[in-house]
This record gives structure tokens, sequence and C-alpha cells, in this order.
């Protein structure tokens, strides 16, 4: 059991699939975490849905609890994993929630099996570019540098972020997150000033301004 009151399950598929069981009864709903993720995303809010359904977090292949364990982890196949949990583990039809590329692979999921999805809720989800619309470029230029060795441990590293201690006037910070007790984090993990300077580098490196 977690903090929360949510059960830690496991169920096999193919391998290990962990899973958060926040209770509840009425509609089932499953949320599926994003890029880098868990079900420990879903640790504040999946109390306050099991008051209205009841909620599952799944772990996709390679993220939280869930091992490879010889499966694979990209976009298609924790797509047919989610399928199988779906079916095997929730019991269709549901409604799948998800976030980034959690968004991406419930779409999939409901685009090819629409007899499992009952609704979808997207939050802020990844969804494949129009033909012809180019991809940002700053955007771009974030993700290539995160996926470098060493240089994306410098772009997520915690720095000495002014709006920890104070307002950030004057220093082209723009913080909104509640203070943090350290540099970097806060109360409930990375605070925005972590994203803010990851941004704000990025942004330096695009137009060819030295980065500190």
């Amino acid at each position: 059991m977690t903090g929360d009151g949510a059960a830690s399950r496991f169920a096999d598929l193919d391998g290990p699939v962990h899973y958060l069981d926040f209770g509840g009864s009425g509609p089932t709903l499953v949320l599926v975490h994003g890029l880098g993720g868990s079900h420990v995303n879903w640790l504040a809010a999946g109390p306050l849905l099991a008051e209205h359904a009841r909620v599952l977090a799944v772990d996709l292949v390679g993220f939280g609890r869930t091992p490879p364990s010889g499966r694979s982890s990209r976009v298609g196949a924790n797509q047919r994993l989610l399928g199988r949990f779906v079916e095997e583990v929730a019991g269709a039809p549901v409604v799948l929630a998800g976030n980034s590329m959690g968004g991406m692979i419930s779409v999939l999921e409901a685009a090819q099996h629409p007899e499992r999805v009952a609704g979808l809720v997207l939050v802020d989800p990844s969804v494949p570019r129009p033909r012809g619309v180019p991809l940002d470029r700053m955007v771009s230029a974030a993700f290539t540098a995160y996926a470098l060795p060493g240089v994306g441990e410098r772009f997520l590293a915690p720095s000495a972020c002014p709006p920890c201690s104070s307002t950030g006037a004057g220093t082209g910070w723009s913080h909104s997150g509640p203070p943090a007790t350290s540099p970097g984090s806060g109360p409930t993990g990375p605070s925005r000033c972590s994203t803010a300077s990851a941004t704000s580098r990025t942004s330096r490196t695009r137009t060819g301004s030295p980065t500190p």
C-alpha cells in the first residue's frame, strides 16, 4: 500500500507489469504516464479520481516498476501492452487518461481497438504532426541535447535558480512554482525553475548566445 492507500500490484503480461490500484467504483479509468514518467505522476490525482471511478495507474514497459524483461519499450510495443492490460487486468471497455507519450499511446489504442475504449482524457498529449508542419526547432534542440551523454545531464541538472529564494526580478527567470527548499527542487520534486533553466539554455544555444 502507498501513503495514499493505493495498492501496488503486478500482472504477468509476458513479464511483470506494475500498476497502482486506487480502488473506487463505477467506470474503470486507466491512467497512462508519459515519457520518463510512471505511476508516481498520478499519486496526487488518483485518490481524487477514485471518488468517481475505479482507478488504475499502469507502469509501461521500461518505466516505473515494470522492467523490460526482454520486452520492447517502444511506443507500438507499449500500446500493445496497454491493450492487453485493458483486456486482461482492467476489463474492457475503459476510459484511458494519458499524459504526453501516454496520450499518444491512448489515442493509438482507441483508434485501433475502439471496442476497448469507452472514452479518452488527454492531458497535454504528444500527437503526430500534421503533414507539412515542420518540427519546432527549439523543442528539437532541447530533446537532442537531453539525449547526448554529458550534455543532457548538464541541461537537466539543478542550478542556483534565483526564484527559489526570490522573485527572480531582473534575472530573466520566469518562475511560478512554489519556493524550493534547495536549488532546483521543491517539496514535491523538481520545481519549475529546472524546466525554465533548460529552456533558457536551449534558447541561448539556438540564438548563438553563450551558455553559462
